[in-house]
């Protein structure tokens, strides 16, 4: 069953969750989990200076848009970063935000790390247990070992 008001990933129609204002004008992040991110993370460095300067969403180009023999049009293939981070020591990190990953975040992460070898991109999520705002690698090293000791616990 289908809760209404919510998209195919779980995200409210509504956008009040989903919106910040800032300097008179309005934000509306794809998610709530990119604008706590954004308020946690981002705000802050920017406000202590170690974030000079940030985009959000921007886009890759994985593979161009093309016509085939046939004259069928293809859409491009792109990756939309929720941030692009700007540091003070002079690092561009992009971020992409997620609670959950799917197939398709895989497999677009890999081709974009192909094409883009010199990004220093980061998969973050944020886990209580694991620390708060971590690479999803944490977080699923986390899970792996918690799952093992329950594994443990229970065939004692």
């Amino acid at each position: 069953m289908r809760i209404k008001n919510r998209t195919k990933y779980n995200v409210e129609k509504s956008k009040i969750k989903r919106t910040l204002e800032i300097d008179g004008k309005e934000i509306v992040f794809d998610s709530e989990l990119e604008k706590r991110y954004f308020v946690d993370v981002v705000l802050p460095g920017v406000k202590s200076g170690d974030i000079v300067k940030y985009e959000l969403q921007h886009k890759y180009i994985l593979q161009p848009a093309y016509v085939t023999k046939d004259g069928k049009k293809v859409r491009e293939i792109a990756y939309i970063s929720d941030f692009e981070l700007y540091m003070a020591s002079g690092e561009h990190i992009t971020v992409d935000v997620k609670g959950m990953l799917k197939p398709i975040d895989i497999l677009k992460h890999k081709i974009l790390l192909h094409k883009y070898p010199e990004i220093d991109f980061r998969l973050i999520g944020y886990s209580k247990i694991d620390g708060g705002w971590v690479p999803h690698s944490v977080i699923k090293a986390g899970r792996k070992t918690r799952k093992k000791a329950k594994r443990e616990r229970t065939q004692k």
